[in-house]
């Protein structure tokens, strides 16, 4: 294979996860409410353009934005395509809607406390219209000593779960049904705010639970100050170099919504600080004004600017920007290690993700025989050792700590 071959392959990969520079450009001005003349971009550039709006879920968003004057000289062709998104999934919204409502029903009906999370709880509050914001489940943040109640009661709604849940090691659990129309729906229960140490109970999830304020639609959601902490890590360091644009749009209607009201970001930057999630919390505004031109009080602004993270921040917040890609499961695990306190814990950790019990095994690999196990344990120990040997090599390892707006735009296009 020839150098531009692979530069030709290399940029195939990131043009659906990562905006060509001159197409970033105008989407900026677009979304900061500038009217920006359209760039003269070729049928490839503008494919590259609009398949990285929809895989960041920004389509219809950016139809808004067009549609509102925002621009001139957009080809008809652009607008059609955005326009067929935004209806796409307005149209898909409304089944989430209902079917968000009969899940809290059947929930409260079984005594649960659950509180919407990310876009099942901002799709119709911050945002002015539900088909401006696609989801893809309804994500429920739930007391782990109700969980198992939460789970029979999705169970009688028809859900059923996911075979490749898992189980202990993650802070949620994978259910799938069917909404109206025969539409596929899911539902995400999670235990806790964030899967992986140190984070993992930072923000304990009955303390979240006790905050969290019940809206004119009855739905629980979390305190702002808590949402715009948890939108922060989700964004730069949960998908560290996966974010999506989407999420960077949550943050700045979440702040568009709630930064008039008094003690929203004294109450954030308290809750960033107290949980390891100060830089992160600056990483998540600097991507909003970026490309949103988010309003932030210069006050906040100089407190994020002048206050450097405590050591331990510091720390974890380079190991998960460091963090291996889904897939590099053994690596990922080496990341994770090093963020569990104390020598017997870390030990007990590594082996409990190393040798995860038969059960779940049987589970993730779709075991039917006792025989399977051994082979499957060292095949998974095997690969686990294999991802770590290929660590130094990792692409994009040596550059993870780079700020997060470098990672959604491909400066070479």
């Amino acid at each position: 294979m020839t150098l531009s071959q692979r530069q030709g392959d290399r940029r195939r990969q990131s043009d659906v996860t990562r905006f060509p520079q001159r197409g970033a450009g105008v989407l900026r001005e677009l979304f900061s409410g500038r009217a920006p003349a359209w760039p003269d971009l070729t049928l490839a550039e503008s494919e590259e353009l609009l398949a990285a709006l929809e895989y960041h879920g920004a389509a219809p968003l950016a139809h808004e934005a067009v549609c509102r004057g925002g621009a001139s000289g957009v080809p008809p062709e652009v607008i059609d395509r955005l326009h067929r998104a935004h209806l796409s999934t307005a149209a898909e919204n409304q089944v989430w809607l209902a079917e968000r409502g009969a899940v809290l029903d059947a929930l409260h009906g079984a005594g649960v406390t659950a509180a919407l999370l990310k876009g099942a709880a901002l799709m119709d509050t911050v945002y002015s219209s539900p088909g401006l914001r696609p989801i893809s489940d309804i994500d429920l943040l739930v007391s782990p000593a109700q969980q198992a109640t939460t789970l029979a009661a999705l169970k009688e709604r028809g859900y059923e779960r996911a075979v490749t849940d898992a189980g202990p090691f993650e802070h949620h659990v994978l259910l799938h049904g069917t909404g109206a129309g025969g539409m596929p729906v899911a539902v995400e229960v999670h235990r806790r705010l964030f899967a992986s140490p140190p984070y993992d109970a930072v923000l304990p999830t009955d303390d979240l639970l006790a905050r969290a304020e019940r809206g004119e639609d009855g739905a629980l959601r979390l305190a702002p100050a808590d949402a715009l902490a948890h939108l922060a890590g989700h964004l730069v360091l949960q998908h560290a170099r996966g974010e999506r644009l989407v999420w960077v749009a949550d943050v700045d209607r979440l702040v568009r919504r709630h930064g008039h009201e008094q003690d929203f970001w004294s109450g954030a930057i308290e809750v960033a600080r107290s949980s390891m999630l100060l830089r992160s919390l600056g990483d998540a505004l600097v991507l909003a004004t970026l490309w949103f031109a988010t309003p932030l009080p210069d006050d906040v602004a100089a407190v994020l600017d002048a206050e450097p993270p405590m050591p331990a921040e510091a720390a974890a917040y380079a190991r998960m920007r460091r963090r291996a890609p889904v897939g590099a499961e053994g690596d990922r695990l080496l990341s994770d290690v090093q963020g569990v306190s104390g020598l017997a814990a870390k030990l007990r950790f590594a082996a409990l993700h190393l040798a995860p019990p038969p059960r779940t095994m049987r589970e993730w690999y779709g075991l039917d025989r006792s025989w399977q196990l051994p082979v499957y344990y060292a095949r998974r120990a095997l690969r686990g050792l294999a991802h770590i040997a290929r660590r130094p090599f990792r692409a994009g390892s040596s550059g993870a700590l780079e700020s997060p707006e470098l990672w959604m735009i491909d400066h070479d296009a």
